[in-house]
């Protein structure tokens, strides 16, 4: 065979060998066009549910967005909400501190309170029973008044009785009176009599003085009086003033007081002659015999310068005043004298102090007795003991 040939066979057999690769193909091409077609078709359907999804799955991120903002939004009110809770809490947190102490303090108060309720209780409880006694004293007084308003009526009777006694003695001895002495009595010896007064726990103890004498020096009056009349300014270092005649008052200084004697010097400086006189002691000498007229001069009662007349019944008298209180050798007289008299000046008719009255009794009943009251006692110590004490020229301190 010529190659001519051989290579025409070759090719024949290629091209047959292509034809049936060539069939083989295009039948297998052709199934798998069909094949991948298919797919297609299942992929195109399953894209075209995945394109659905997508959307709804967009739909639903739009949703889940819108619903995220909201949600951030309530989230900040929230926390805003929140913040603002908290600071509210915390207010209460300081209040209810700030509750608790005053609700202590108000306890305290409150305890405080219910002591002084139950004090002014037991206070209310004290001024009912006050009250009631009161009450009782008051009904007690009503009837103690009309008891003693049958004695003032009685008394009444018992003075005008006596009033026409006293105009009767007066009318019978004023042939005996020396006016003229009456009226040196007024200008002299009532001007040389104070009045005594010393502060003694909110009121005041009243007793009289004499004046009886005078120095130049610093321009002061010297005045004799009682110890026990001026003895609570020794304990209570009250402030003493007298009252001379006219009721001018005056500041005055404790200068010495024995109160075995019974007597007190006071100072009173810053007058003038016109607003005391002096009085002279008798001399140490003198003698006061037994029926020698006197007059006592002070303020019986509260009364101002009173004076009155009697004589002497013992110069040398004995006198218990009190259980711890006991006198000998002073002075009794009939000279009526009552509580304010003591201190008082008991003076003879030559207008010359003889003693300082301290004391009275009364022997009887002087409302029954007819004037003058010779049954009245009355006690004055006497110049001994005066001139004891007041030594010459002497300065004089609290002891």
């Amino acid at each position: 065979m010529s190659i001519k040939k051989f290579i025409k066979k070759y090719l024949l057999e290629i091209l047959i060998s292509a034809v049936v690769i060539s069939t083989v193909t295009t039948s297998y091409f052709i199934y798998a066009t069909i094949t991948t077609n298919n797919r297609l078709n299942v992929l195109q359907q399953q894209y075209d549910a995945k394109i659905d999804e997508n959307a709804s799955l967009a739909l639903l991120i739009e949703q889940v967005e819108s619903l995220n903002d909201k949600l951030n939004k309530d989230l900040t009110s929230l926390n805003k909400q929140l913040t603002d809770l908290e600071l509210v809490r915390d207010n209460l947190i300081v209040e209810v501190d700030s509750l608790e102490d005053d609700k202590t303090q108000l306890n305290l108060e409150l305890t405080k309170v219910n002591e002084e309720i139950k004090t002014l209780q037991t206070r209310v409880s004290a001024l009912n029973s006050q009250i009631a006694a009161s009450a009782a004293a008051l009904g007690s007084l009503s009837s103690q008044n009309s008891q003693l308003s049958g004695q003032i009526s009685t008394l009444n009777s018992q003075l005008s009785s006596l009033n026409v006694q006293l105009n009767s003695f007066v009318l019978e001895n004023a042939s005996q009176i020396d006016f003229a002495k009456v009226n040196e009595i007024s200008q002299n010896a009532i001007k040389a009599n104070v009045r005594v007064i010393v502060p003694v726990s909110g009121a005041t103890s009243v007793g009289s003085g004499i004046v009886y004498k005078y120095t130049s020096t610093g321009n002061k009056y010297f005045v004799l009086t009682n110890d026990h009349v001026i003895k609570n300014h020794v304990s209570a270092n009250g402030s003493i003033t007298v009252e001379n005649y006219s009721g001018t008052v005056f500041n005055a200084i404790l200068r010495v007081t024995v109160p075995t004697s019974d007597l007190a010097i006071l100072e009173v400086s810053g007058t003038n002659s016109t607003n005391f006189s002096v009085l002279q002691l008798e001399p140490s000498s003198y003698v006061l015999a037994n029926d020698t007229k006197v007059i006592s001069i002070g303020g019986p009662r509260l009364q101002y310068n009173t004076i009155t007349l009697g004589k002497v019944t013992n110069n040398n008298s004995n006198i218990t005043v009190t259980d711890d209180k006991s006198y000998t050798g002073v002075i009794s007289h009939t000279a009526v004298i009552n509580q304010g008299s003591s201190g008082g000046a008991l003076i003879n008719f030559d207008l010359k102090i003889v003693g300082i009255n301290f004391a009275g009794t009364f022997t009887g009943e002087p409302e029954v007795q007819p004037y003058p009251f010779q049954n009245v006692n009355g006690f004055a110590i006497d110049l001994a003991r005066i001139y004891s004490i007041i030594g010459t020229d002497q300065t004089y301190s609290l002891p």
